[in-house]
């Protein structure tokens, strides 16, 4: 059975910003190192040697990265094909919206 982890941590603070990092991984079926480089692109839908059937079109992570580039931050992956996948979000925040939801 697969597992999903989230964790939420403070990446780094000035005086007027917190940049939040959030990190997702599963124990899934992993990504493998040809995919990698390719998998923010639109369109793009990876295979595996593992015999999954996958749907969709390919541009759910090409859109989350425009998201969140919008917004001043990134995203990544890394991953291990057969040992699954963690993906990293980095996101600017006003401090006092960090403060606040703390309260």
């Amino acid at each position: 059975m697969a597992e999903v982890v989230v964790r939420v941590e403070k990446e780094s603070e000035t005086k007027d910003d917190v940049v939040l990092r959030f990190m997702i991984s599963d124990t899934g079926i992993g990504i493998s190192t040809e995919e990698m480089p390719k998998l923010f692109t639109k369109f793009h839908r990876g295979t595996s040697t593992l015999e999954y059937n996958y749907e969709g079109t390919g541009i759910g992570l090409y859109v989350s990265r425009l998201i969140v580039r919008e917004f001043g931050g990134d995203i990544s992956a890394r991953s291990e094909l057969g040992k699954g996948s963690t993906f990293t979000v980095s996101l600017p925040m006003a401090a006092k919206t960090v403060q606040n939801s703390q309260s």
